[in-house]
């Protein structure tokens, strides 16, 4: 075979591969779809013809997106109820996970999408917004009136950390390592909540991802910097350009942008805040 053959050889297998992922995407979407009971109350079922030609236009599916518990509650909650409106036709199957694990979570095929944290060049994705690391700050500490604080300045306080398997940690002992300091960490919690109740009762200094819901009050969450610069990382949704992507989870990821173009979560704690490098798309 010479080089041109072996050339269009090689692309007509990878037109046959990508057949076989959508024909097994639509087998198994069909195949999962359950049967009604038969009587009085039950809704019949579409006709075989006209759910093929939906799932071929994006109109129905399965759906599975992996993230984090504290954007389940803060991003998914509020977009979900409208996206099932819009589109009744789709599954939605949410897959939770931490930050740090969602990335192999992708590559092995468990979901369709991710929303995570930026930093996986392997994928691709579509910027969402920035996400901060704070101080939470019970509303007596001699901090609790600034607008941003450096790490330095907490060097000597017991400080609340997430646990294993969350993102955010990995970018404070990163910024620690820079800074040249050993913070005090009194505790790893595998809880956000727990973190920011000890904060409330003066236990210490929480440090949590702007993702995470924080009630005003007897707290204060402050953006953490140093040298000006912010601590965080951008949340993006991503796929891996490796699988089939099916039309409605690209439909998916352009409602999601668009959705938390107009807001996103942390925004009333970062607004005198410096902003967070964007990084390429």
């Amino acid at each position: 075979m010479n080089l041109i053959g072996e050339i269009r050889h090689r692309e007509a297998l990878q037109v046959v591969l990508i057949l076989q992922k959508k024909l097994a995407e639509a087998r198994r979407v069909l195949i999962a779809q359950p049967q009604c009971a038969i009587g009085a109350g039950a809704r019949p079922r579409k006709p075989l013809g006209e759910r093929a030609r939906a799932l071929k236009a994006g109109q129905t599916g399965l759906l599975r997106i992996g993230t984090t518990p504290q954007a389940i509650e803060s991003v998914l909650v509020g977009f979900l109820s409208h996206y099932r409106m819009r589109h009744p036709g789709i599954e939605v199957r949410i897959v939770e996970d931490g930050g740090t694990r969602l990335p192999s979570r992708l590559a092995r095929g468990d979901v369709h999408v991710t929303m995570m944290p930026a930093g996986e060049e392997r994928f691709h994705s579509r910027l969402l917004y920035p996400v901060y690391l704070l101080a939470v700050l019970p509303q007596t500490h001699r901090f609790n009136r600034r607008a941003v604080l450096d790490i330095v300045e907490l060097k000597d306080d017991p400080l609340l950390l997430l646990g294993q398997g969350f993102a955010s940690p990995e970018w404070f002992y990163a910024a620690c390592q820079v800074a040249h300091i050993v913070p005090r960490v009194l505790l790893e919690s595998a809880s956000p909540q727990t973190v920011i109740a000890l904060a409330a009762v003066g236990e210490g200094v929480a440090v949590i991802p702007s993702t995470v819901m924080v009630s005003r009050g007897k707290v204060r969450a402050v953006p953490l910097i140093h040298r000006r610069t912010p601590i965080g990382r951008w949340q993006i949704v991503a796929w891996d350009p490796r699988r089939f992507l099916p039309p409605y989870a690209e439909q998916f990821v352009e409602e999601i942008v668009a959705y938390l173009r107009r807001d996103h979560p942390g925004r009333d704690f970062i607004k005198r805040a410096p902003p967070l490098p964007r990084p390429k798309e």
